[in-house]
């Protein structure tokens, strides 16, 4: 690699990132976005939501994604950047065939994390990178309530049935009683009913989804269909928050690889610059919402 290009590489330091505003920080963003697509000579979407909000997918950014696709080449590739940590199931499908109807051939860049919701839109994808330390998770999609709260789906679906089975366990009846009245009651109370029903078709949804996906793609509906149970608690993942890493994710029968180091360290200095542009935004008391999506071209 000649001098010039590896000096567009390297980027700005951190000490350097932190010391300017939102607005410049943004300003940066289109050339480390340039870099990598040039590098890979491939259209480059990205797709960060912010932390400190705990942004999530939501309906409204397919209409986005829709938008800065809508005038990318496609004749060449897309890298998808995702760093999310979920949301809605229905958008996360909805963001994965509008890659897969652009472009023919579409990579997951994962950084540090894709969970749940983010998870089915990475495999949607034809092929995922992976750096060293990012995680995929099960299929699990966290549910906005009116409160502003998010609880993942499965949790929902499932305690009742914990704390049902805690209470008929407890073999003191004046305990039992208690229980009954003073944990499980407002609990159940909590819990809407309709959306509990609607929880109890999520794994039948995500992998009804992600079959569509992965066929839609080339795999075959047997290893798909192995592939998405995996990818569901009907496989015992023990938490929301279980980690599937490159390793695993290769073992259960994804198209997955880990990133080369150089694009690894570019995609983790775009994450640096996004999660400062964030930080900076809080501290001026505007933190963001929504999800930081940019499209550039090779």
């Amino acid at each position: 690699m000649d001098a010039e290009k590896s000096k567009n590489i390297e980027g700005p330091k951190v000490d350097e990132i932190a010391r300017l505003s939102p607005e410049q920080i943004k300003e940066l963003i289109p050339a480390l976005l340039s870099a990598i697509a040039k590098k890979r000579e491939r259209n480059l979407l990205t797709m960060f939501y912010p932390e400190s909000t705990s942004a999530s997918m939501s309906p409204r950014d397919t209409s986005e994604v829709r938008s800065v696709l809508a005038d990318s080449n496609s004749q060449k590739g897309l890298d998808v950047f995702i760093h999310s940590g979920g949301g809605d199931i229905h958008t996360a499908y909805k963001l994965a065939k509008l890659c897969q109807k652009r472009f023919k051939d579409v990579k997951a860049l994962v950084p540090e994390f894709a969970k749940s919701a983010a998870t089915l839109l990475a495999i949607g994808c034809h092929g995922l990178e992976l750096s060293p330390i990012a995680e995929l998770g099960p299929l699990d999609p966290m549910i906005n309530f009116e409160d502003g709260s998010q609880y993942p789906a499965f949790a929902i679906r499932d305690s009742p049935k914990v704390l049902e089975k805690e209470i008929e366990e407890c073999k003191d009846e004046k305990v039992r009683k208690l229980k009954a009245e003073h944990i499980l009651g407002p609990i159940a109370a909590k819990i809407d009913p309709y959306v509990l029903s609607e929880m109890s078709d999520i794994p039948s949804l995500a992998i009804a989804y992600g079959k569509k996906l992965l066929t839609a793609i080339g795999y075959g509906e047997e290893v798909a269909e192995r592939i998405l149970r995996r990818l569901t608690y009907e496989r015992g993942h023990p938490s929301h928050g279980y980690v599937i890493d490159v390793d695993e994710a290769r073992e259960i029968g994804l198209n997955a690889k880990e990133m080369d180091k150089e694009i690894e360290e570019q995609c983790i200095q775009l994450l640096l610059v996004f999660r400062t542009c964030e930080r900076k935004m809080c501290d001026n008391g505007h933190p963001p919402k929504t999800p930081y999506v940019f499209m550039k071209a090779p």
